[in-house]
């Protein structure tokens, strides 16, 4: 039994995919109401469970939180969790704006050339 099933399984992936995906597109709103009275009902449960998960990847967590990172457009040393922050100070933004007439510009000097 188990490995016919097994072979069901492989033989029509995309079937019970397309199935699941409609399914789930169809019954949002049962899914999301399921979810949230879960998380309700078991409150404390996952409060656990997540400060487990905290406690056992901390260190891991903390030297993500760490990681440096170069902006791509002011070529400023920022830590990998404030990037996005980083990129919508006005310093930031004012560099994107030169850095993508430059690149602009640069395609635009290159296709005058192949002319």
């Amino acid at each position: 039994m188990r490995i016919a099933t097994k072979i069901y399984r492989m033989k029509n992936k995309e079937k019970m995919k397309q199935y699941s995906k409609n399914y789930r597109e169809a019954n949002k709103e049962k899914i999301n109401q399921q979810k949230k009275e879960y998380r309700e009902a078991n409150k404390e449960k996952i409060k656990q469970h997540n400060k487990k998960h905290r406690e056992a990847n901390k260190e891991k967590m903390s030297e993500e939180m760490k990681q440096k990172v170069d902006c791509k457009f002011c070529n400023c040393a920022i830590t990998k969790k404030h990037l996005r922050r980083h990129q919508r100070t006005k310093k930031c933004l004012k560099r994107r704006q030169q850095h993508t007439l430059t690149q602009h510009n640069k395609k635009h000097r290159e296709a005058n050339k192949e002319k």
